[in-house]
């Protein structure tokens, strides 16, 4: 199995709008990730995302680029401070690739939990609109691969 983790986009400051939707620039990136994840041939059977604006609509650009997987669907426990001990138990339990939208510092918690069984173990960096992806193999998670931005524009 593979879990998908990418961080929404720029979003647009609070003052300036409150649901803190994605910015144009974040939309831009947003789209160039979901495209990219797209031309990896990526399939999960789940797009979950926290239900705040810019994560549902950094999985909604995911679930439109990949035009025949699932819909974008909020799931609890995935806000940015979530903890991610129970996450990381449910996710055990899922079959098939799966991809969570979300943010900071939830994200990267979950990632060192999986990797190496605490949440401050690892240092993975995601900045805005980028992806990694995690592998379960025996029971056992590993980095796959890591994504950004900048790569996308090389």
């Amino acid at each position: 199995m593979r879990l998908y983790l990418l961080r929404h986009g720029q979003a647009l400051a609070k003052e300036e709008a409150p649901e803190r939707p994605l910015s144009p620039e974040g939309e831009t990136e947003v789209t160039a990730m979901a495209e990219a994840l797209a031309s990896l041939g990526i399939a999960p059977v789940r797009i979950l995302h926290s239900g705040k604006r810019r994560a549902e609509q950094t999985a909604e650009a995911v679930a439109k680029a990949l035009s025949q997987g699932p819909a974008a669907e909020r799931m609890d426990g995935l806000k940015p401070m979530d903890p991610v001990a129970s996450l990381a138990k449910r996710i055990e339990g899922w079959d098939g690739d799966s991809l969570i939208a979300g943010h900071l510092p939830q994200l990267e918690a979950l990632a060192s939990r999986l990797l190496c069984g605490d949440e401050g173990g690892v240092a993975l960096k995601l900045v805005t609109a980028a992806a990694c992806c995690l592998r379960r193999e025996n029971g056992r998670w590993e980095l796959e691969w890591l994504l950004g931005p900048k790569q996308l524009r090389r």
